[in-house]
């Protein structure tokens, strides 16, 4: 639920809104499950993908590096988004460098 009301703030263009929810999730999260859990890492890789959108590459890859931290503390089963993560990282680090 939390995150189709991030995604309408996103389709609305506000993403200010969208970027306080991510925090409040980052928290809630961190809070109930600790600081490695699957809600937190996903979490910080949306955050990511919100930067990217906006066009703030150094954010997204610092966003992308936190969720690849903690999903490579996870347990890997096909919710562990570790890899994609990476792949991630590198395309955008590919991206500035063209900048």
């Amino acid at each position: 639920m939390m995150f189709t009301l991030i995604s309408d703030y996103i389709d609305a263009g506000q993403v200010d809104n969208a970027q306080h929810l991510y925090d409040n999730m980052l928290k809630y999260a961190e809070q109930e499950y600790g600081k490695v859990c699957q809600m937190t890492a996903i979490t910080y890789k949306e955050k990511a993908h919100l930067y990217e959108r906006v066009g703030d590459l150094d954010n997204a890859i610092q966003m992308m590096q936190k969720s690849a931290e903690v999903f490579k503390k996870l347990p890997k089963n096909d919710i562990n988004y570790y890899k994609d993560a990476e792949e991630f990282i590198r395309r955008w680090e590919e991206q500035k460098q063209i900048r």
